[in-house]
C-alpha cells in the first residue's frame, strides 16, 4: 500500500494561518472525525468551485472525498 506522502497522485500544501484559525480547524476536524488532509482537500475544492476554477462535476480521485 502506498501512503499519500509517497503517492505520485498527492502533493503537500503548506501555509501559515492565524493560531486561532488553526485551533478551530483542528477542533472541528476532531469533532467531525476528519483528518486534516481530508478537510483541507475538501476546503480547497470548495474554494476553487466558488471561483469557477474547479467544475462541480469534477470529483477528485481521493477515496474519502464525499460531496454533501
Amino acid at each position: 500500500m502506498v501512503t499519500k506522502n509517497k503517492s505520485p497522485d498527492y502533493s503537500q500544501v503548506t501555509g501559515h494561518v492565524l493560531k486561532e484559525v488553526a485551533r478551530r480547524f483542528k477542533v472541528y476536524c476532531t469533532e467531525q472525525g476528519l483528518t486534516i488532509s481530508e478537510a483541507v482537500e475538501t476546503a480547497l475544492i470548495e474554494y476553487l468551485e466558488k471561483r469557477g476554477v474547479w467544475g462541480q462535476q469534477e470529483t477528485p480521485q481521493s477515496p474519502k472525498f464525499q460531496r454533501d
